[in-house]
């Protein structure tokens, strides 16, 4: 990530959307082809902007044709989720797996969970399992979370709750708010780890 993306996610994160809108169209009219995803992002999202699915179509697909995995996963939610076009999840799973082997974590972790669910696919435990694994190794709270829940669960996997804990609570302490409960749960009755009320509240 270049430095003025970098700033522009910083505002975003932040709240300051008029900043972060001027400095992705900075960003896009010098070439960057990542501030397209951010300027999606910001569209469907209504964010410094009013809401606009098809303006947010226009710069996904603009930035998945030039090889941005951030823009490929954008425009497979579109699809996916019926943003602005006709739901299709034929095309969905497309761009996810194109953004899944460009290494996209967020990507990965889709996957896992249309894999886990059923969702335009069979149900399959094993490559959910797969697909949550590669995410959680990428450091994606979300793949972390889920790739724990498969230990716990023993699906795709032979369970083991202490593995699972491991991943549960790198997730919960980047702030993945299903972490923090699940966690909870394991300290407050010794599951995986030693049993302390203290950390439970906590």
């Amino acid at each position: 990530m270049s430095q003025g993306e970098d700033e522009a996610w910083t505002f975003y994160r932040t709240g300051q959307y008029g900043k972060a809108l001027a400095a992705f169209r900075g960003l896009e009219t010098k070439g960057d082809v990542a501030a397209l995803y951010g300027l999606g992002v910001m569209a469907t999202n209504g964010l410094g902007m009013p809401r606009n699915d098809e303006k947010a179509l226009v710069w996904f697909r603009e930035g998945a044709a030039k090889g941005s995995r951030e823009a490929q996963f954008g425009l497979g939610a579109m699809y996916d989720l019926s943003r602005g076009v006709r739901q299709d999840m034929t095309l969905a799973i497309d761009w996810y797996e194109k953004s899944a082997r460009a290494g996209y974590a967020p990507a990965l972790t889709r996957l896992g969970r249309m894999n886990l669910l059923g969702r335009g696919m069979s149900r399959n435990y094993g490559k959910a399992f797969r697909f949550f694994k590669q995410s959680a190794q990428r450091g994606d709270r979300d793949g972390e979370f889920y790739f724990g829940m498969m230990f716990i669960r023993g699906w795709g996997t032979k369970r083991d709750v202490k593995e699972a804990a491991g991943w549960i609570r790198k997730a919960a302490e980047k702030g993945q708010t299903e972490a923090m409960r699940v966690m909870s749960t394991l300290y407050e009755g010794g599951y995986g780890v030693a049993q302390s009320e203290k950390d439970a509240l906590v």
